[in-house]
């Protein structure tokens, strides 16, 4: 008797693991849409317009490009 028991117990955990995998994958993941970066002065024309149209532009010719985050966009 235990040890059908413990079968089932373990059945479910293991029913409830699978479809708790299942539920966590069909989730829509909501981040915060923010850009991250340096503050980087561009001169190259091209870039600049690349940058802007991004949403990268912080001031006069300098963008938040770049990994480290020393200046965040936030819309």
């Amino acid at each position: 008797m235990k040890k059908i028991i413990v079968t089932c117990f373990l059945l479910i955990l293991i029913f409830t693991g699978i479809a708790m995998s299942i539920a966590n994958l069909r989730q829509n993941a909501y981040a915060m849409a923010a850009i991250w970066g340096t503050a980087t002065v561009e001169t190259s024309l091209f870039w600049q317009l690349v940058y802007y149209l991004q949403g990268r532009w912080l001031y006069d010719n300098v963008y938040c490009i770049g990994n480290p985050s020393d200046c965040v966009i936030e819309p």
